[in-house]
């Protein structure tokens, strides 16, 4: 059995863009083979969110957060606090209509890992940096 949920929120205005998106992911799977019978069960949320602020007609800067957890992936907790700077190929007064953007980031990434379902004290403190390449046409009286 698998079940996934998400919800996507998206403001843009010519002043600023503010992108919420939240995941979740449940899986049970259960394997029988000869004298072996066991059933995996896997669970993940994510959190992505983004806030950028023009700084003219192509350029704007914000920042990134991405929060989650997951029993596939064995962490507790991740998070990523990322300072972004985004160009658009479109001036930001047609993006309610059209973006082509590069988005790059650069921050920390904190992790809290877990072994066998119980967290322990193992801590990461990380570097983390992610560029991203989205388009996103709209036409008028569309939604």
């Amino acid at each position: 059995m698998q079940l996934r949920n998400s919800i996507n929120i998206t403001k843009v205005t010519p002043d600023i863009k503010l992108e919420l998106e939240l995941d979740q992911r449940y899986s049970r799977r259960r394997v029988i083979e000869d004298d072996f019978d066991t059933t995996y069960v896997t669970n993940e949320f994510q959190g992505d969110n983004l806030f950028v602020k023009s700084l003219g007609e192509h350029w704007s800067a914000g920042i990134k957060w991405n929060i989650g957890t997951s029993t596939r992936e064995n962490y507790g907790l991740r998070t990523d606090i990322l300072p972004s700077v985004e160009y658009d190929l479109f001036p930001y007064s047609e993006a309610t209509h059209r973006q082509l953007r590069f988005l790059y980031s650069i921050g920390m990434q904190y992790i809290i890992i877990m072994i066998q379902l119980s967290i322990i004290s193992l801590k990461r403190i990380c570097l983390n940096r992610s560029s991203t390449l989205l388009s996103k046409f709209r036409k008028n009286g569309d939604l």
